[in-house]
């Protein structure tokens, strides 16, 4: 029986105490069992005490690599803001496609339908039946908690020639 010694407790055990190592070695892990199952309920405890002690060092370094790096985390943006622009753009219209889809992909008023190929969905507007409280001032389509403003089963699914009718009639109605 071959012995080997824990590199936590410091202690020698036989081999049958360690648990082997992953894949294809044949070697085993440098903590015997004992220690393996110590660190692991612990780590959790641990790194909650490690973050608490170390946050303000953190919050140091972080602020300083920030003011030290500032120059060269503009240039990184401005290299890739196209791509940017072009991913969030890429994002909003799937996102609108999906809402689009979920409420039957068709307008409510003229029937007029998605194309298969999604490419008239710009042509789509959602129209609150009734009006918001607030002002919305995020953009449609963010599905974070930010946007409480859209609300898919709040609105019907316009086109756009329809969505100015809805409104310039209801314009008329007000002013008459």
């Amino acid at each position: 029986m071959h012995m080997k010694r824990c590199s936590k407790c410091g202690k020698d055990k036989p081999e049958s105490e360690f648990y082997k190592r992953g894949g294809n070695r044949l070697d085993f892990q440098s903590e015997c069992k004992m220690c393996n199952k110590y660190r692991s309920r612990n780590r959790k405890q641990y790194y909650k005490n490690y973050n608490f002690l170390h946050k303000k060092e953190r919050k140091k370094y972080y602020k300083n690599y920030n003011f030290l790096h500032r120059e060269e985390q503009k240039q990184y943006y401005q290299d890739r803001k196209e791509y940017y622009i072009k991913w969030g753009r890429e994002r909003l219209r799937k996102i609108k496609i999906k809402y689009i889809k979920m409420l039957g992909g068709k307008c409510s008023m003229c029937k007029l339908k998605l194309l298969s190929s999604n490419e008239n969905a710009c042509i789509f507007d959602f129209h609150h039946e009734k009006p918001i409280s607030k002002p919305a001032n995020k953009r449609l389509g963010t599905e974070n908690s930010s946007n409480k403003n859209f609300d898919i089963t709040k609105v019907i699914l316009l086109c756009a020639n329809c969505h100015r009718l809805k409104h310039y009639c209801k314009r008329d109605k007000t002013d008459g």
